[in-house]
């Protein structure tokens, strides 16, 4: 049994160690968060890692949710910054940075970046232990820096000085969570304490109010690998994740909340160039009325052809041209440009929206479209004749067989063969006889020549997926790209 006083010695000893600890750790200040934050800001302007005190024996860094060679990232060139900010999480010891650069010269691209950045366990805020970057530039989704910088701007995300207002860290991890899992929980968006005066920066995509045209379920697969920075005092929530809702890609959500009402939702991220739900965005000029109540899926991404997305159908149904698309979260990517292929196999083109670059998809890809938007395909097929019906023929610039239109004749110059028909017979033509033809034989030709013999034409003679010419993807003769 110890003695009294090798009671009381113990006791100061632990007391000692408690207060070593509380010491060491009371070390990870909001001050020297920022600091370090800065550095990176000098480092990523410079292209120099010379200001930057990482871990010498534990040093983690990734970009785009990939372990990286610090060396070889986005630090490796210098950068012109338009903008940046930082948050700090002193429970955490880590800081949040967003940087937009717009580029400038031969070697500098534009740049949207979100970066976490750590320390060491014992909170010493001079030594960097990992630096975590989302970083945009052209080619991802909805990218456009200049648009970004702009509306970023306008935003306030300074410090919240009346502490009543300022929200409590299980709230904003709440928020935080609760909009990431949109895609998969029907009922998270009405979780969420939207104010009436909040609004959404999405990439380049603007939405306001930030409650109207929101993601509800849907998905099976939860947006996973979430890193947070959590800053009470600027009321803001900075997560880091893999965007698994819509195939695994990198991403970067900022909520800021106010006296408990979100006030805004900026940032965006990579995600691989795609996917992922950047606002309600309508298409082309045309009033916005909002997604549909239900999408289906309509076709998979083959490739990127001339600016624009080409699809092969999986849908049974034919789609109306000039349809909007969608991704499975009611994401307005484009509209349908070309219904292309023989009745048995639909292709389609789709002219993608502002925003949208067509080489950020990959193959396989699902694209969606409303139910309202779909056809039978039986409404494009030849109708029988009927035996002993008097032949009429009719006035107008179809006239029998001549026109616009085809052998059929009509109004316009043709039968039931298309989308508010120009043209023929059956298929979706806006010209000619059958298949998907916009003005000659069959095939889904566009005209030109002899209105091509088949398979995917927009004009002439061969077939294959010309536009133009000969055969192949071209859009006037030749092989163009090379055939399918």
């Amino acid at each position: 049994m110890l003695s009294r006083n090798t009671q009381d010695m113990v006791l100061l000893t632990i007391a000692y160690f408690l207060a070593s600890i509380t010491s060491v750790f009371a070390e990870c200040t909001r001050e020297g968060l920022l600091a370090a934050a800065n550095s990176y800001v000098s480092a990523f302007s410079a292209g120099k890692l010379d200001g930057l005190k990482l871990d010498s024996s534990n040093f983690t860094y990734q970009e785009n949710n990939k372990a990286a060679d610090i060396k070889r990232g986005v630090l490796s060139q210098s950068h012109n910054i338009s903008l940046n900010r930082s948050t700090a999480d002193t429970v955490a010891c880590a800081s949040y940075t967003m940087i937009i650069s717009l580029g400038s010269g031969s070697n500098s691209k534009p740049y949207v970046t979100a970066t976490q950045i750590r320390h060491p366990a014992d909170g010493d805020t001079s030594v960097i232990s990992s630096i975590d970057t989302i970083a945009a530039t052209a080619g991802s989704l909805f990218f456009n820096a200049q648009k970004t910088l702009g509306y970023i701007q306008k935003e306030n995300w300074g410090v919240i000085d009346t502490a009543a207002n300022r929200p409590s860290r299980e709230l904003l991890r709440k928020v935080g969570d609760a909009y990431l899992d949109m895609w998969t929980d029907a009922k998270a968006a009405d979780s969420i304490p939207w104010g009436t005066d909040c609004e959404r920066v999405e990439g380049s995509q603007y939405t306001r109010p930030c409650g109207g045209q929101l993601p509800r379920g849907g998905s099976s697969k939860r947006n996973g690998n979430r890193r947070y920075v959590i800053d009470e005092v600027m009321g803001s929530v900075d997560v880091l994740c893999s965007f698994d809702a819509l195939g695994n890609m990198p991403d970067s959500h900022e909520i800021r909340v106010e006296g408990g009402k979100v006030k805004g939702r900026g940032g965006g991220g990579d995600r691989g160039g795609r996917g992922g739900f950047r606002g309600g965005r309508g298409g082309f000029g045309q009033r916005d009325d909002g997604p549909p109540a239900q999408v289906l899926e309509l076709g998979t991404f083959e490739h990127a052809v001339e600016g624009e997305m080409f699809y092969k159908s999986t849908n049974p149904k034919i789609p109306h041209f000039n349809a909007q698309v969608f991704l499975e979260n009611k994401t307005p990517i484009g509209k349908i440009d070309e219904v292309l292929g023989p009745l048995n196999q639909v292709y389609f083109t789709v002219k993608p929206q502002t925003g949208i670059v067509a080489t950020s998809f990959k193959p396989g890809d699902k694209v969606f479209v409303g139910s309202e938007k779909l056809l039978p395909l039986e409404r494009f097929l030849p109708k029988p004749k009927v035996l002993g019906a008097p032949k009429v023929k009719k006035a107008g610039r179809g006239g029998a067989g001549g026109g616009r239109g085809g052998p059929r004749g009509g109004a316009r110059g043709g039968g039931r063969g298309g989308f508010s028909s120009r043209g023929g017979g059956g298929g979706f033509s806006r010209g000619g006889g059958g298949g998907f033809s916009r003005g000659g034989g069959g095939g889904f030709s566009r005209g030109g020549g002899r209105g091509g013999s088949g398979g995917f034409s927009r004009g002439g003679g061969g077939g294959g997926f010309s536009r133009g010419g000969g055969g192949g993807f071209s859009r006037g003769g030749g092989r163009g790209r090379g055939g399918y």
